[in-house]
């Protein structure tokens, strides 16, 4: 494949994202994302860092916690309501059978910033706490950073689902999860593991961000040893599904903007009546949803759009949607439970349309009119600008060609 345009993360300005294609940079993309500074990524060095507004957010941070090649983060806006996120030690956070020790080690930040919070007497229900307001109906995800220090278990506790569950920060894994519940843990290395539980809120009120130590999965126990206890760092809490990347907070809560990435005026790099679209994505977040990986468009009723789908009971399900005159004329489909990596290339031409996904064939799923006449695509969208259907993970490589590529060339770029 010779593309017109390529964007493989490596380079980048403020308010600008560096494409490789065309070399005389009129494919680089604009980027523009708000909030006082509070977006942050995992670097070259594995640390996490704060990101300034407008810069494109490179995380090399891979699917198994190593790290490797950057891929372009892209998420939707996110708050997180909890204040003091790296201060454990201030009275914001209630203590019940533990104290803070703050500072005394190195964080997943590179920083010392981490706290040794630890159990000062023996016996059930030793935790660290704080009170939340929740509404009804609302999906909340709470995390933490944390690393053993003496003791290896946590439990994370909704209160008011009477709901939990239990992570060995040690070994990274996850004991005993509740109904209603949803756990997940993942590594950052130095020992530290992202622990998080999502549910959703079935009343109105008050609810905790609630943290008990205990000796064991199951249990509530804990003994008392001189200062051993866990590490914690980076506490937050935020509506929705899944944890994003870490906003930290100090006196107030912090709004992290939502990507725009986008690249207008680019009639001549796009193919208007046939052409190939290639996408290789990290969608480590196996949610059911609806996003976009990017856009051709001409305007909201003419575009090429690849993204997710929530359709065909897959979580990941792979959509590509052909949009003509406000009517969809192509529509493939494939159903998907799985997080992972893909490569994706969609070729089109009027009636001679195909998706492959990872050297796969995908066929035709839902029929529609599989016809279209020239477009007049102007623009291409990386996630998703209207701010909706936002595609809250991470884009490796993208690249278009104003030809149809061969079947064997669309297997063969996949593979």
């Amino acid at each position: 494949m010779i593309p017109s345009i390529e964007m493989i993360p490596g380079k980048y300005g403020v308010g600008t994202l560096l494409c490789p294609m065309p070399l005389d940079g009129s494919g680089d993309f604009n980027v523009s994302r708000s909030a006082s500074n509070a977006a942050t990524r995992v670097n070259a060095q594995g640390f996490i860092e704060t990101v300034a507004d407008n810069v494109p957010r490179l995380d090399y941070r891979q699917p198994d916690g190593s790290i490797g090649c950057p891929a372009l983060l892209v998420e939707p806006s996110a708050q997180n309501a909890l204040l003091q996120s790296e201060a454990f030690d201030d009275p914001y956070w209630t203590k019940t059978g533990t104290t803070s020790q703050g500072n005394v080690a190195t964080s997943p930040s590179n920083t010392l910033t981490a706290d040794n919070i630890y159990p000062t007497t023996s016996g059930s229900d030793q935790r660290l706490q704080k009170v939340i307001s929740i509404v009804s109906g609302t999906t909340y995800t709470s995390s933490i950073f944390a690393k053993a220090n003496g003791l290896n278990w946590i439990r994370l506790w909704s209160t008011q689902l009477n709901a939990s569950a239990f992570f060995d920060v040690q070994s990274g894994t996850i004991g005993t999860v509740s109904a209603g519940i949803t756990a997940r843990i993942e590594s950052y290395g130095n020992g530290w593991y992202r622990c998080s539980v999502t549910h959703t809120a079935t009343s109105t009120g008050s609810g905790q961000f609630y943290i008990n130590l205990t000796n064991g999965n199951n249990t509530t126990l804990v003994t008392a040893s001189g200062t051993n206890g866990i590490l914690f760092w980076g506490a937050q809490l935020e509506t929705g599904p899944i944890a994003t990347s870490y906003i930290p907070t100090t006196t107030a809560p912090i709004t992290r903007g939502a990507e725009v990435i986008n690249k207008t005026g680019v009639s001549s790099l796009i193919g208007q009546t046939e052409g190939t679209i290639y996408a290789e994505v990290d969608l480590r977040n196996a949610i059911s949803r609806v996003a976009s990986i990017l856009q051709l468009r001409q305007d909201a009723n003419n575009q090429i759009t690849v993204g997710i789908t929530t359709a065909f009971g897959g979580t990941n399900t792979i959509a590509v949607r052909a949009q003509q005159a406000g009517s969809f004329v192509v529509g493939f489909y494939k159903p998907n439970n799985a997080a992972g990596i893909y490569k994706i290339a969609f070729a089109y031409k009027s009636t001679d349309c195909k998706l492959y996904i990872n050297g796969t064939d995908t066929g035709v799923i839902i029929p529609t009119n599989n016809a279209f006449t020239a477009f007049s695509f102007n623009e291409i969208q990386l996630g998703m600008n209207n701010l909706v259907n936002q595609l809250n993970d991470r884009i490796r490589a993208f690249a278009i060609s104003p030809t149809r590529l061969t079947n064997a060339q669309l297997q063969e770029l996949t593979s």
